[in-house]
């Protein structure tokens, strides 16, 4: 019977062990994910704050808008291009 009760304590601590690791592991990887997220959000919102500054600021110039809009717009697809190769 002591035998059994000792196979059985061994097994909870190893199960309880493994849980702890994966558990663990679960949130490095959420964290990561997490990061990486939090840092595209920002450099989104920053790249289209610049847009909107320089289109707003060759509107009040009343110059033309494509001068400032197509090397935005090339930012842009390029950002968003990199993102989708992440996935």
């Amino acid at each position: 019977m002591s035998s059994s009760q000792s196979d059985n304590n061994k097994r909870i601590a190893k199960n309880t062990l493994m849980l702890y690791v994966r558990m663990l592991f679960s949130m490095i990887i959420s964290n990561v994910v997490g990061g990486f997220v939090s840092m595209f959000a920002i450099i989104s919102s920053a790249l289209s704050a610049a847009t909107s500054r320089f289109i707003t600021f060759e509107l009040g110039r009343r110059t033309e808008i494509p001068e400032r809009f197509f090397p935005m717009l090339f930012l842009s697809i390029l950002y968003w291009r990199q993102i989708s190769c992440l996935h």
